[in-house]
């Protein structure tokens, strides 16, 4: 059972995390000044109510999950939650986060280690798994403070090609980085997502990459959603040493088709353009209101994330093919890909209509008499 947060609900689950004290009334109104501050971190909180059965929670926005095993509590127990993949109230030091962050509060000790799932888009094959670190923030801090200051935790993680698995029994912010110096040498996880839209004559081709996130996915989506485009076909692709991205076709011309740019003529894709945190010209992780007004507006306008955009016209339907493929080859992978584009013929509307043919009227002329 899951249902949205009240504010009466966060008010008393974070006077509960902070020690009574001489300043306890200075204190509260930070807490009521810092119920909104959270609520705008991340969003619309959950409210997740458990029983000795356990409990299985997945937010689909971002891919993250909590399980609380079997046994855990003994008495029905209520557990809050969000997530959000950054904000101006983080700060990570000299590390960069490369999973999502994670607010989680759980009213009763749990008797077993709760388990939190964080996906992640860093090639695991090729970094030393001793460069993860696991970060934790506490609500005290950002109550008197109006900061989240992550710091190394001891608590113990797992890794595997998507996910890092972390247990824990008490809970606060968390979430997996590395150093800043290791983040940039890492090699990472990207998508790039074919959409298509057909108009008349014209079949409209984007290729659109993006970090292998769960919530760069949605916004995908959810942008070409909003263009009335469907995405047709995901590859998970890694850059090369090169570090850009290019796209040609074979063949290059096709009967009776024209291929032109759509918009803005882009030859490559930088890495550079991908990671959104150089995208907002910000130190990764560090993050400041004006970094995420421009993201958000070059987001709007679908500058972001980056795109080859292309138009395929039918100029010949009389040499043009009922159905055409055509391979978009790209450069700047670590494996070869391609995808196929298929270009479909406009049906002709059949306009002539059979009509009727009724005989022409002709007088009425009565036989002659015989004489």
């Amino acid at each position: 059972m899951s249902q949205y947060v009240t504010d009466e609900y966060l008010l008393s689950i974070l006077e509960r995390r902070i020690e009574a004290d001489e300043k306890g009334s200075k204190i509260r109104k930070k807490i009521a000044a810092g119920i909104k501050q959270i609520k705008g971190i991340f969003g619309e909180l959950i409210k997740l109510q458990f029983d000795s059965k356990g409990l299985v929670h997945h937010c689909s926005k971002t891919g993250v999950t909590l399980i609380i095993p079997e046994g855990a509590v003994q008495q029905p127990a209520t557990a809050w939650f969000g997530v959000c993949p950054f904000s101006t109230k983080f700060k990570f030091g000299d590390y960069v986060p490369i999973t999502p962050i994670v607010w989680v509060y759980i009213d009763q000790k749990l008797t077993k280690p709760a388990e939190l799932y964080l996906p992640h888009n860093i090639n695991i094959g090729t970094t030393m798994k001793n460069l993860f670190i696991h970060l934790t923030a506490s609500d005290q801090n950002f109550l008197e403070k109006g900061k989240f200051l992550f710091t190394c935790s001891n608590v113990k993680m797992e890794v595997d090609s998507e996910m890092f698995k972390t247990f824990c029994d008490h809970f606060c912010s968390y979430c997996v980085a590395m150093e800043k110096n290791a983040y940039k040498g890492t090699q990472k996880h990207y998508m790039i997502a074919m959409a298509e839209k057909q108009e008349d004559e014209t079949t409209f081709v984007d290729f659109c990459c993006f970090p292998c996130q769960m919530g760069c996915k949605q916004l995908v989506m959810k942008q070409y959603k909003d263009e009335d485009f469907a995405i047709s076909n995901l590859k998970s692709i890694m850059f090369d040493d090169e570090g850009s991205l290019s796209a040609a076709f074979d063949p290059d011309s096709v009967p009776g088709w024209e291929r032109d740019h759509n918009g803005f003529h882009t030859e490559e894709i930088f890495e550079s353009e991908v990671d959104y945190f150089k995208v907002m010209g910000c130190e990764a992780g560090n993050v400041n209101k004006e970094n995420i007004e421009m993201l958000q507006m070059m987001e709007e306008v679908l500058s972001y994330p980056p795109r080859f955009r292309y138009t395929f016209s039918c100029l010949n339907s009389f040499v043009a093919l009922d159905t055409t493929k055509v391979k978009a080859v790209f450069s700047g992978t670590s494996k070869p890909l391609q995808i196929n584009v298929t270009l479909k013929k406009p049906q002709e509307n059949e306009s002539a209509s059979t009509s009727q043919l009724t005989p022409p009227l002709t007088p009425n002329i009565a036989p002659a008499n015989d004489i």
